[in-house]
């Protein structure tokens, strides 16, 4: 672990293998699945999911089947950490926003990952302003970002740090960014990680969803990769600005993102803020071509 110098984070690297240079990856990613119950509002729960033997983790996502976080007695789970654990794992933790007991779902994407390589940055989320913190995990140069993660070490269910990201995406070619608003009084810990191979040809696929203040106040989109691509990864974006608490504007918090069906990525929001406006967001596609 070192220091990094002149800026206010913590940087780290984890090579898992030598990056190989040059060259396609045949991804075929199989899926695994893992499921834990969190109890009503504030109960936390966290689970990994398992990659088989002879595989490692390419990428992983998160869902509530059955969100609801409006109704009493029903779940409303929101992930606080969504990241790589082993090499074979995927790890997701979520609290529960609601007074009824929920499932979160935890899904690893697994493939030939003998080129994969870690890097991460880690920072304090502050309790003063819009509360609000972004970082971005960086590749080495030579390699690119193709999945990434959070994690939110130090989160205790009983008022101490905590945030829910508003942005989880690839940044430019070697970076991935994470966005988040604290929720919690006490300042947090994010830690953002970067998931890289060699470099090759990585697209972009998005689909828009609106969020309004009325009815459940969610929304989904799903974004496609193309007729010959293949599914890497995905992330999501709050494309409308985002507000502390939302008692002023749109407050976006994320209970779904995940793989739909062969080449698709979904996610789901809900719109947690008491103001009349709207909000929006991007699901987003990482293709191998």
């Amino acid at each position: 672990m070192e220091r990094g110098a002149c800026v206010p984070f913590i940087s780290g690297i984890a090579l898992v293998a030598t990056l190989v240079l040059g060259g396609g990856t045949a991804w075929g990613l199989t899926t695994r699945t893992a499921s834990t119950t969190v109890g009503p509002s504030p109960d936390a729960s966290s689970k990994a999911a398992k990659c088989p033997r002879g595989k490692g983790v390419i990428s992983g996502g998160f869902n509530n089947p059955g969100f609801d976080d409006l109704t009493s007695g029903n779940p409303g789970l929101f992930a606080y950490a969504s990241h790589k654990s082993r090499n074979r794992s995927w790890t997701v933790a979520a609290q529960n926003d609601n007074n009824g007991a929920g499932t979160e779902r935890v899904f690893v994407y697994c493939g030939n990952a003998g080129s994969i390589a870690t890097r991460w940055v880690s920072a304090t989320a502050p309790n003063t302003g819009t509360k609000h913190r972004t970082l971005t995990a960086r590749c080495p140069r030579g390699s690119q970002a193709i999945s990434g993660g959070f994690d939110n070490p130090g989160f205790t269910e009983d008022g101490g740090a905590g945030f829910f990201p508003f942005v989880s995406k690839r940044y430019r070619l070697r970076g991935w960014r994470v966005s988040v608003e604290l929720f919690r009084p006490a300042p947090a810990t994010l830690k953002v990680f970067a998931y890289c191979r060699a470099s090759g040809g990585v697209q972009t696929r998005s689909a828009s969803a609106t969020v309004a203040t009325t009815g459940s106040q969610t929304a989904s989109a799903t974004a496609s990769c193309k007729p010959g691509e293949r599914l890497i990864s995905g992330g999501y974006s709050t494309t409308s600005q985002q507000f502390p608490g939302g008692s002023i504007g749109p407050d976006l918090w994320y209970y779904g993102s995940h793989k739909s069906g062969r080449r698709g990525w979904k996610v789901s929001a809900f719109h947690n803020g008491g103001a009349v406006e709207d909000g929006s967001f991007k699901a987003l596609a990482y293709c191998d071509t």
